[in-house]
């Protein structure tokens, strides 16, 4: 069984990524209008190898709307990764009871019942106020940035005890890496070593067979 610290030592830092990594964002809350759903569509990825026009949805859709959930557990977040490498890229963000335009690419919708293809529940009001993003080669960092012009999303806060395990996480980060250092400078020395000994020894068989 794997030791409890050694679990922990795991699991912290991994937790404290998720609380405060990349979109670990609390969104504005009411009077001002509320973020009900977040759809997010992108051509399925082929292989490993990173596509330049879809990878900056896909590491949005992996690594900053999963953290943005967990700052907002009622935030509906959809992600449809497309068989159809032509399929419409796009990020797509409904603001319930807003009535007020506040950019060119908004879109008021008026909906008499959920639309099944974007999965949006029954609670969604029924006015609310639909923007899009084109996410087509863009960066996640780009997308991000949009993101958070067009919400007022805001860093979450960092608590004490939190603040504490990130100096611990990274103190003892530092001290890994000048172990490392340090490993890989007595690993050259100790190479050294043998190659001399090696050396010493030839010389010394050459000595004897004259």
């Amino acid at each position: 069984m794997v030791n409890l610290s050694k679990r922990l030592s795991i699991l912290q830092p991994k937790l404290l990524d998720l609380r405060h990594g990349k979109g670990a964002h609390v969104l504005p809350s009411a009077p001002a209008p509320q973020l009900v759903h977040v759809f997010l569509r992108y051509p399925r990825r082929h292989g490993l190898k990173p596509d330049a026009r879809t990878d900056g949805a896909h590491q949005f859709g992996t690594r900053y709307l999963p953290r943005l959930k967990y700052h907002n557990p009622k935030l509906k977040v959809d992600i449809k990764t497309d068989g159809n490498t032509h399929a419409p890229m796009k990020l797509m963000l409904d603001k319930g009871k807003s009535k007020k335009p506040t950019a060119d690419d908004d879109e008021v919708v008026i909906k008499d019942k959920p639309e099944s293809g974007l999965g949006l529940q029954s609670n969604t009001p029924v006015y609310s106020r639909s923007v899009t993003l084109s996410i087509n080669s863009k960066s996640h960092w780009e997308i991000w940035q949009w993101f958070k012009r067009r919400t007022g999303a805001e860093a979450a806060p960092m608590t004490d005890a939190d603040a504490k395990l990130k100096h611990k996480i990274n103190k003892h980060k530092h001290q890994a890496e000048i172990d490392r250092q340090r490993s890989q400078v007595i690993g050259a020395q100790l190479q050294q070593e043998r190659a001399a000994l090696d050396k010493a020894k030839k010389a010394s068989e050459r000595l004897l067979a004259e």
